[in-house]
């Protein structure tokens, strides 16, 4: 039935349904996906707004809004020369017509002035 000495199954679970193991699967890109070329240098050569240059360490958070363009990268320690790694989390964001509702209203409101209550 495909269950080993110990109880759990191929897939890696016990009777109970506890996960014993798990296992990484890299899959080929199906298309290739072709990123923006701008960077921070780039942007001031064409007249665009100076950068604003963040440096995140150990054990700190930066956290972007949903569709805020920026350009990362990564060096090691200056100080202790330990490699940088990242992790990224995407929040899977709905931009339905409620979003695209708030940012008029947003929008208008900077342009045209009103009440803010």
């Amino acid at each position: 039935d495909g269950t080993t000495a110990d109880g759990t199954t191929a897939d890696g679970t016990t009777a109970d349904g506890t996960v014993t193991k798990a296992s990484i699967a890299i899959d080929a890109p199906v298309t290739e996906i072709s990123w923006p070329s701008a960077t921070p240098e780039s942007l001031a050569q064409d007249g665009g707004p100076p950068p604003i240059v963040v440096t995140v360490r150990a054990g700190e958070t930066l956290y972007l809004p949903a569709m805020w363009f920026h350009h990362v990268s990564q060096a090691r320690c200056p100080d202790t020369k330990e490699p940088a790694m990242a992790v990224n989390f995407w929040h899977d964001m709905t931009f339905d017509d409620r979003f695209a509702a708030a940012k008029f209203l947003e929008q208008a409101h900077a342009r045209w002035g009103g009440s803010d209550s």
